[in-house]
């Protein structure tokens, strides 16, 4: 089991070294709990959380409503969002009992250049 890291030296799971290093890492980990977390799984926040499951089994939607949807999540519960320019990309493609979804986000740098991908596959 690895303890969060702390910031107050005097504390035992103080560690020099962070476990994410990099603002775009600490967005993509984001981007994975907010996609993968179902509604009211988190206590306090009943709204959390997007369960794309749920999108994919028990409703009919379709690929702009979904970036929608997800674009308006991220701008509410990632705070690295705020640190680049991204873009949200989703694509259907038929399954055997459903369809899957491949989430892409993309970050730009400051010329508007591609820098990351992140992909996540939903089946």
């Amino acid at each position: 089991m690895q303890d969060f890291n702390t910031l107050n030296s005097s504390e035992t799971a103080y560690n020099e070294t962070p476990v994410l290093t990099n603002i775009v890492d600490l967005f993509f980990n984001e981007l994975e709990i907010l996609l993968t977390t179902e509604q009211s799984d988190v206590f306090g926040q009943n709204d959390f959380g997007l369960d794309v499951q749920r999108y994919l089994w028990k409703m009919h939607v379709n690929e702009g409503k979904l970036v929608d949807v997800i674009t308006e999540a991220v701008k509410k519960y990632c705070f690295a969002n705020e640190y680049f320019r991204w873009e949200v990309r989703v694509q259907f493609v038929a399954g055997e009992l459903r369809d899957i979804a491949v989430i892409t986000f993309d970050i730009f740098d400051d010329d508007a250049l591609l820098q990351h991908t992140k992909s996540f596959l939903f089946k």
